[in-house]
């Protein structure tokens, strides 16, 4: 989410399957362009991820995605927050089933942030004392930057339109193919290589990672 006398603020999620793992937030005033490149150098390219960038900026995005950043393309239009909000729900709590979003414990970027969207909240219509469909742009920054992205890994087939920078790989049908396109999405979402899964147990070690208290081995 892009500011200046709000803060430019970046959240990084790690998606496995439906379920997504954020492990890093930051929101910081006044940053020219240079700087957001910086803190995104700091925060973020070690995982080399897709970037749903605010898209007020374009000009800000090409300089991104210039150096060096996966910046995709997506549609900003009307009822988008609501939609996108909309999203967000259904992930932290599903009609059915557990919840899908989990959040970094003892980070300090990551615990604001969870702090910030327990504060999210709707104006009020003066006139009514009824809530709004617009949300309250006190501190709304990085939960704006966490909405980007969830809304866009996880929208609804047809609720938000999204633009990719590459085609949209055809949907899987068989269990192998399904196994294949698990794969394939843990290896863009962690920015990194992997073992193919499909090789004997004797061929494969195992790739461990960690960003605090998150720890992977796969």
């Amino acid at each position: 989410d892009h500011g200046f006398n709000h803060c430019f603020a970046g959240v990084t999620g790690v998606k496995w399957g439906q379920y997504m793992f954020i492990i890093d937030s930051f929101s910081i005033p006044g940053l020219e362009l240079d700087g957001k490149i910086r803190t995104m150098n700091a925060h973020m390219k070690q995982f080399n991820p897709s970037v749903f960038a605010d898209t007020s900026h374009p000009g800000d995005n090409e300089s991104i995605r210039k150096a060096g950043f996966r910046v995709r393309k997506w549609h900003k239009g009307p009822g988008s927050v609501v939609d996108g909000i909309g999203v967000v729900r259904v992930k932290l709590n599903p009609v059915l089933g557990k919840p899908e979003l989990f959040f970094l414990k003892g980070d300090a970027g990551v615990e604001s942030l969870f702090e910030q969207l327990s504060k999210y909240a709707w104006m009020i219509d003066t006139s009514t004392g009824e809530p709004t469909d617009t949300p309250n742009e006190k501190d709304d920054d990085a939960p704006d930057a966490f909405r980007y992205m969830v809304m866009n890994v996880f929208a609804p087939r047809g609720s938000i339109r999204v633009g990719t920078d590459q085609q949209t790989p055809a949907q899987p049908t068989t269990q192998q193919q399904t196994q294949r396109h698990q794969w394939n999405q843990i290896q863009e979402y962690l920015g990194m290589k992997i073992e193919d899964p499909d090789k004997p147990a004797e061929d494969t070690s195992p790739v461990v990672g960690k960003k605090g208290g998150f720890i992977w081995s796969i």
